[in-house]
């Protein structure tokens, strides 16, 4: 899996073919191009502005640029498609279109800066940290109301893994704001621990953070079956990913590795955490009826949210909580902590309620910090 060259070349075609397939037609609709960011170790990295149309135009790209600069060059592409436009990368402004979302999750190690070259990680435990990664977000927007769906594709990138997801109507320039903002509210903006094998066979937390530029239109991703060069580490699809068998691979993992381990603490520990986590796998995969997003439902959640209030107090009592409730006209209140807080303010919604002065006054005019 981590020797990158495949057939003399450090790529591999069938993965990135794949890789774009998830997003888009082999050949683009006329006037429309994909965006292209060019890392070039060690430290140049460019959004390059020749239009890229079909699945063969970024081969002939990724077969040139490698020629050149050899294992110093990496590619990132967007899942979004763009409107050409002459001596101009794409870019906010000319997004057209995407009907997937590829969200990044880069991987460090415990209590550092220092993110983990995942090639030193057994295959079957870089599979765990992609599991884990979507029951962390499914978890989050389960409690958030939101219906979320199991990846069509996972991946590594090197030095994290890549969640694919897609829309199930392709989504244009107003609504893909609304959604993008709606689904960053929610994404943990703080690293998660969770455990991982290393190579030495020792037990690890590894820590687990989410990109949050995956929520902005002009979002660009390792292309998987190319290769990372700061690690020089071929990325890859996750080819024996079957979402109604995760629960399973994930009960095969731990029970091997307790049954690999001396350690009784140890062993207790991991066998305590499956009870846990395997229901969990079986929700958000397994029985997980959702193969894409639902996107009207999507654009509905997104209107209650923007009308909603926003409370940033920590610490509010039921009694306090109850109160709001009543004087925003029995209407429930969100709650939403501190961290959060510019966010909101970037999307430009109203921090506020209504005005409990002014009595059958319909409008948020009362704003609490």
């Amino acid at each position: 899996m981590n020797n990158f060259y495949q057939f003399g070349r450090p790529y591999n075609e069938q993965d990135i073919r794949d890789w774009w397939a998830v997003s888009h037609k082999d050949k683009l609709d006329d006037g429309k191009t994909v965006r292209a960011v060019f890392f070039i170790q060690p430290d140049k990295r460019f959004a390059i502005k020749e239009p890229i149309r079909s699945i063969d135009e970024l081969l002939d790209i990724i077969e040139k640029n490698y020629n050149r600069y050899g294992d110093n060059f990496g590619i990132s592409v967007s899942a979004a498609e763009f409107e050409i436009k002459k001596d101009t990368s794409p870019n906010n402004e000319t997004f057209v279109s995407t009907n997937t979302i590829i969200i990044d999750i880069d991987v460090y190690a415990e209590n550092s800066k220092d993110r983990i070259n995942l090639s030193l990680i057994s295959y079957e435990w870089i599979k765990y940290i992609a599991f884990s990664a979507h029951m962390k977000i499914y978890s989050v927007m389960k409690a958030a109301g939101i219906e979320f769906p199991a990846p069509v594709m996972i991946g590594m990138t090197g030095g994290g893994v890549q969640l694919l997801y897609k829309f199930d109507t392709e989504i244009r320039s107003q609504a893909a704001d609304t959604i993008f903002n709606l689904l960053k509210r929610y994404i943990p903006r703080e690293k998660y621990k969770t455990i991982v094998r290393n190579a030495l066979g020792t037990m690890n937390n590894v820590e687990l953070e989410f990109d949050l530029s995956a929520f902005e239109k002009q979002h660009v991703q390792r292309v998987l079956g190319t290769l990372n060069p700061k690690y020089k580490t071929l990325s890859y699809i996750i080819r024996d990913y079957d979402k109604k068998e995760v629960s399973n691979q994930i009960k095969h993992l731990l029970i091997d590795t307790v049954e690999q381990l001396a350690d009784e603490k140890t062993k207790k520990s991991i066998l305590d955490y499956s009870e846990v986590i395997i229901p969990l796998a079986r929700e958000a995969f397994d029985n997980n009826p959702l193969d894409k997003f639902d996107t009207k439902k999507l654009l509905e959640e997104a209107k209650l949210v923007n009308t909603n209030p926003v409370i940033t107090r920590k610490g509010l009592t039921n009694i306090e909580l109850s109160i709001l409730t009543q004087l925003n006209g029995g209407k429930g209140v969100d709650l939403l902590l501190r961290d959060k807080l510019d966010i909101v303010k970037e999307n430009h919604k109203i921090i506020t309620i209504k005005c409990p002065f002014h009595e059958g006054d319909d409008h948020y005019s009362f704003a609490i910090y």
